[in-house]
């Protein structure tokens, strides 16, 4: 979980791409409550401030992605921005979205508040490709803008509209890039290593080395995926669902009106 458009710490200069848990060597946290604890004990050493610059943010997830690509894994990023501030780096915000393209990522911006988002409009080019200052074209639509206010008393529908394009761009770069699920895992009960967990006749079952847990209560085998919680990182099994890194890195903060810095 990063954070932008503050000051961590007193005397130090914005930031615009800090780790929200304080720990740049590991910005990773651990599912939703994580997201939201590591949000909440930040406010006691960052202090808000502007402008808005997505760059910094853009360039470290593309850094990511690239990363990832690198090892071969079969890794869809989704990056989450959350932001109550209107964009002031649009042109090199641009450059970077066309560059990042290219890779396994899609990028959605909730834009919170009242501010004029007319730019985060134009960077979520449903219409038309976006074009950078070079005039270099994306290769495919990957920006979802959403604002916040119009959906704020309907968290469905607003759920529904922060992920309605995901599916579409994560299969064009699959098809562009020639790739194909993966066989689904197998599930082999006889690896499976049972351990008595209490006297209620709980048993937690886990298979070794898949990711793949289930728990058995009572008598009933009650199946449940754990390869994955909220990620933004997804990985194509071919089972219509992500399997995700293990570690949440999206930022799911208090959605309110108030000021605020930026949260990926």
């Amino acid at each position: 979980v990063f954070g932008f458009g503050g000051r961590v710490g007193k005397g130090n200069p914005t930031s615009h791409c800090f780790a929200v848990n304080g720990n740049e060597m590991d910005p990773e946290v651990l599912g939703l409550n994580g997201i939201l604890n590591a949000y909440n004990e930040s406010l006691n050493h960052v202090v808000f401030d502007g402008p808005t610059i997505f760059q910094a943010i853009l360039g470290r997830a593309i850094e990511v992605v690239r990363q990832v690509v690198q090892h071969g894994a079969q890794v869809y990023t989704i990056l989450l921005i959350i932001t109550d501030g209107a964009i002031h780096d649009f042109a090199d915000s641009a450059s970077l979205i066309v560059e990042a393209s290219t890779l396994p990522i899609s990028i959605i911006i909730v834009g919170v508040g009242n501010a004029d988002f007319g730019a985060m409009e134009a960077l979520d080019s449903d219409d038309s490709l976006l074009v950078d200052r070079s005039g270099r074209k994306a290769e495919r639509d990957i920006v979802q803008f959403v604002p916040f206010r119009k959906f704020q008393n309907n968290p469905h529908l607003l759920a529904k509209e922060v992920l309605a394009e995901v599916p579409t761009q994560f299969v064009q770069y699959m098809r562009k890039n020639g790739i194909k699920p993966e066989p689904p895992v197998q599930f082999d009960e006889s690896k499976l290593d049972m351990t008595l967990v209490n006297s209620n006749m709980s048993i937690q079952s886990t298979q070794l080395g898949s990711g793949l847990a289930k728990g058995f209560l009572g008598g009933n085998f009650q199946g449940g995926d754990s390869g994955g919680s909220t990620q933004t990182q997804d990985q194509d099994q071919g089972q219509g669902h992500g399997q995700g890194q293990g570690q949440d890195q999206t930022q799911g903060g208090n959605l309110s009106n108030q000021g605020q810095y930026g949260t990926v």
